[in-house]
């Protein structure tokens, strides 16, 4: 039996990865208008989203809305003395998955406990996600979005779709892009 799910490609997003020392990380996250978070955690800065993935690392995620960060969120962390910014939104392509069966679809293929008590709506990580580097987030109980290299999202959706109907009886598919799944 299939899992219900709805697995989509989704828009691009800006983003902006900056590595700094910790002083500047606190700068930075101050410059976006938030705190810095802690590892894993993701807050609201910037009219989008900073996430912070190790020591001296963070990333910020803009809406779907837009293909380009704002030049002066680049120009802001720049000022801060981070060692490095980068606008990387061409480099990811977005997938977001949601539905009651979700987190049953993900757990096939990423070696994290994604429990809401261990991995709760707000966080981020850094993973493997059916053998693809990935950035997760859980944006609500049952809805994810995943971010990979470009080159390796329509791979990481088939093995999503995959994991959602092991069978091959995948329903409802729309031009490739949606595919939801009723159990």
């Amino acid at each position: 039996m299939p899992y219900s799910a709805s697995i989509r490609a989704a828009p691009a997003r800006p983003m902006i990865a900056v590595e700094a020392g910790q002083s500047d990380l606190f700068a930075v996250a101050r410059a976006f208008g938030a705190v810095l978070p802690d590892c894993g955690v993701s807050v609201m800065a910037g009219g989008g989203v900073l996430h912070r993935f190790g020591p001296g690392s963070l990333l910020w995620t803009g809406g779907p809305d837009k293909s380009s960060p704002d030049r002066s969120l680049l120009d802001t962390a720049h000022a801060t003395g981070a060692r490095i910014v980068a606008d990387v939104s061409d480099a990811y392509g977005w997938i977001d998955l949601a539905g009651v069966h979700a987190l049953a679809v993900l757990a096939q293929g990423v070696a994290l406990d994604l429990r809401a008590e261990a991995f709760p709506p707000g966080a981020s990580v850094r993973t493997l996600a059916f053998g693809v580097e990935a950035i997760l987030c859980r944006a609500a109980p049952n809805t994810f979005a995943i971010a990979c290299r470009a080159s390796y999202r329509d791979f990481l959706l088939a093995r999503l779709r995959l994991a959602a109907d092991p069978a091959g009886e995948t329903r409802g598919c729309n031009g490739g892009n949606v595919t939801t799944l009723q159990r």
